[in-house]
């Protein structure tokens, strides 16, 4: 055996082990049980403290690594070879003050199953009890956190036979946790429950035991009934298991960053938090192994059934249940049943729409079996006159809670029974018909109301049923299934084709890179069917929101230029992917911009990127520039296409030198025009600087003769007519005016002067001439 793959099973060379737990419980006394607190006052605080290597225990096995693991408050274990069959072996040696219950240690010794760590042998050496175990070489389960759904779906079958068979041994662990679990290679495919240090006798006749200690205990996994003195039973371990589970699903405790306190009432009170992103079968499996009472709580039959696909039910809340005097009166509509369940089975028997509407089985209800669901009742009398189908699909849900739903020939009693089918859909067109049935016409929502299919995130699960139906039935019945689907499993990957799945939006990139064509086509399809949206709300990946909300926006803009909006999409999950221009992949902005101001011809290229539309897909979608001032210059009507890639260039490379306006006379002047006579000037701006001049052109004051024959200013170099109308309105005498000119290249005032005389008057003196003209 290699070195590194000896050291595996206890040293957790991946560092990974099940740390950030509350450690065993030592603190001074809190207003917790006086049974766990006497236990733990007496524990002491561990050292990292080990035999040397080489060192000869019970003089057979020779010390080759250790201590490995976690510390530990009884014993410290050892890899070791034993010199009399040259097998590798795990050696556990107790402290002084350490001493394993002698028939347990019997017990486990005989205990035998592929999932169960072997004890090969015990003893005392030098004063310490010691225990020779089989040595798993994958390690312990920690080391490969976090794991996935599916792989601990696989691995729960061996975990929970291991159980079961050390249960009907009358042996119960008392310390499942995740550094109580192996691998015995290093595939991880065979698991093994070891560690059996702190187990106890199962009572044969009632199959409990009074745990008398709780010392060695990690809190982290403790089942209440250890921590307040109750029973304990083989669903002491399943409670272990289920925080376990979460763990390594997690990768770390479901209780780290509490204290003490605070993880005994999570225990005790059955607060433990499950976190959103569990799939609705994985919720229901750690709810169902977590709850707080053991009599409640999922053992092995109902972890098998929930293997199996069955439905398994979910005590979630205590039920009112019938008084046992009652519910023996016949029901006067159908004298042939007495309870609740007869009757919900016989209601295609009579005329069941007609008394309900009545009010006749309320009443019944009401008087014999339960206040409380006669209310409920009473709601369908009225609210379904015109659905007579749905309103006793409903009533039989309340009378019998495990009511299967109906979907065509078919009957589904879980969820994952559902999730199958809705598989089966995607290729069964009358299949999916029938599941669009149950969705549209309300089925699916009543069948998780009365059944709680998915635990207590079934109130969470009919909501979206209710939002999707809403969102989709007229608009998007297509991706309705789809929608569906990943509403009930929303961990479950997006298959783009037989080799390619899509995990995550943000596992884009990766898969563009390897098949950019298919994933291009599966991606188009993806955002137009309204797929990726209903994807998103499903699986509320982070920022899912932001996310929704940029897709949808961006389908509206592109809705005529799919190709654009694809890659707007794929720009907004890989903002690195390049954009192609003059023939060189561009990533940045400020290299853009200096290629599009390098020549004429590459301006004219940019000029046409910016009118098809490509240039801002790839901006907003990179999320390169802020889509609201990418947008305000685009908008702009009044400007020309090159005035607005002006203005971009500018939010590409802000450092890109301006347009530098440039006006060939300081100012204009008419000098002497007679009323009834006009005169025009030419007048020149132009750039003398780089880019494309743009702007306007605004009179001081209009309507007093003076006009322009453009107003606008687009271009390098444009001449402009100015001209001035002498009207009878306008007095004899100097008039002023101003052309204030607003542009990119800066802003410039032109003053404009003209003196205004009238015909008949006598001849002006030489100096008055002189005087209109320069002033």
């Amino acid at each position: 055996m290699a070195t590194q793959s000896v050291t595996q099973c206890y040293s957790n060379p991946k560092n990974k082990k099940a740390t950030n737990v509350t450690e065993k419980y030592d603190d001074k006394p809190t207003q917790i049980t006086q049974r766990y607190l006497s236990a733990s006052l007496t524990q002491k605080k561990t050292t990292r403290q080990g035999l040397a290597a080489d060192t000869l225990i019970a003089e057979r096995y020779r010390i080759q690594k250790g201590p490995l693991g976690d510390i530990s408050g009884e014993a410290n274990v050892y890899q070791c070879l034993d010199n009399t069959t040259q097998q590798t072996v795990a050696v556990k040696v107790y402290h002084y003050s350490a001493v394993p219950k002698t028939d347990v240690i019997l017990r486990l010794q005989q205990l035998k199953h592929p999932n169960v760590i072997s004890l090969y042998e015990h003893g005392e050496w030098q004063g310490h009890f010691y225990e020779v175990m089989e040595f798993c070489e994958g390690g312990v389960m920690s080391e490969y956190m976090p794991f996935s759904e599916e792989e601990l779906r696989k691995a729960l079958p061996g975990i929970i036979q291991a159980l079961e068979h050390c249960h009907r041994q009358g042996i119960v662990h008392r310390d499942i946790k995740p550094n109580n679990l192996f691998f015995n290679n290093s595939e991880q495919r065979h698991p093994l429950i070891g560690d059996f240090g702190i187990s106890s006798y199962l009572e044969k006749s009632v199959n409990i035991h009074h745990t008398q200690t709780a010392a060695n205990l990690t809190l982290d996994y403790a089942a209440p009934e250890l921590l307040d003195g109750h029973e304990v039973s083989a669903k002491t371990d399943y409670y272990s298991l289920g925080i376990t589970l979460l763990h390594l699903l997690r990768g770390r405790s479901p209780f780290y960053g509490l204290n003490k306190n605070d993880v005994l009432v999570s225990h005790l009170r059955g607060r433990v938090s499950l976190p959103d992103n569990l799939s609705l079968d994985f919720h229901q499996l750690l709810r169902g192994l977590t709850l707080p009472n053991s009599e409640d709580r999922w053992g092995y039959n109902e972890v098998l059934g929930w293997l199996r696909g069955e439905h398994v039910a979910l005590h979630l809340d205590s039920l009112q249940n019938a008084d046992p005097n009652k519910g023996t009166k016949p029901y006067p509509g159908y004298p042939q049943v007495r309870t609740a369940q007869a009757l919900a089975s016989s209601l295609d028997r009579f005329d069941a729409f007609k008394q309900l509407q009545r009010g006749d089985i309320r009443r019944w209800i009401f008087d014999n079996i339960n206040q409380n669901l006669a209310e409920e009742i009473e709601a369908l009398e009225t609210n379904y006159e015109d659905r007579p189908e749905l309103a006793l699909y409903k009533l039989q849900g309340l009378l019998t809670p495990d009511t299967p739903l109906p979907v065509g020939k078919q009957t589904v009693n879980n969820l994952r029974a559902l999730v199958e089918l809705l598989k089966k859909a995607e290729t069964n067109t009358k299949l999916a018909d029938s599941l669009l049935d149950v969705l549209w016409n309300e089925y699916l929502e009543s069948w998780l109301i009365s059944t709680k299919a998915g635990g207590e995130a079934h109130v969470k699960l009919v909501t979206q049923i209710i939002g999707l139906r809403e969102r989709l039935h007229y608009r998007a019945p297509e991706a309705a299934l789809f929608a569906l689907c990943y509403s009930l499993d929303p961990q479950r990957p997006v298959q783009i084709n037989e080799s390619l799945q899509l995990n995550s939006p943000h596992s884009l990139p990766q898969l563009f890179k390897a098949e950019r064509k298919i994933v291009e086509v599966f991606l188009t399809e993806f955002i137009y069917s309204k797929r990726f949206d209903e994807w998103l709300r499903a699986a509320e990946f982070p920022d899912w929101q932001e996310d929704l909300h940029f897709i949808e926006n961006t389908r509206s803009f592109y809705l005529d230029q799919k190709k654009m909006g694809t890659y707007c999409v794929l720009w907004h999950y890989y903002p690195d992917l390049p954009f192609s221009f003059a023939q060189q992949s561009i990533t940045e902005p400020v290299m853009l911009a200096t290629l599009i101001d390098a020549s004429i011809e590459n301006t004219q290229k940019g000029l046409v990127l910016l009118s098809n539309g490509w240039l801002r897909a790839w901006l907003v979608g990179s999320g390169k520039i802020r889509s609201m001032e990418l947008d305000q210059a685009l908008l702009n009507i009044k400007d020309s296409t090159e005035a607005k890639l002006e203005a971009i260039l500018h939010l590409l490379h802000p450092q890109l030198p301006f347009p530098q306006l440039h006006s060939d006379l300081a100012q204009l002047n008419f000098y002497r025009i007679y009323q009834g006579e006009s005169r025009t000037l030419n007048w020149v701006l132009s750039n003398e600087g780089r880019g494309y001049l743009n702007g306007e052109i605004i009179l001081a004051h209009y309507g007093e003769g003076v006009f322009l024959d453009k107003y606008s200013i687009e271009g390098n170099y444009q001449c402009y007519k100015v001209t001035i109308k002498v009207m009878e309105t306008l007095k004899a005498g100097v008039h002023r005016n101003v052309l204030h000119i607003r542009s990119n290249g800066g802003d410039m005032e032109i003053p404009v002067r003209f003196t205004v005389r009238v015909q008949a008057e006598e001849a002006v003196p030489w100096w008055q001439s002189l005087l209109d003209r320069f002033f």
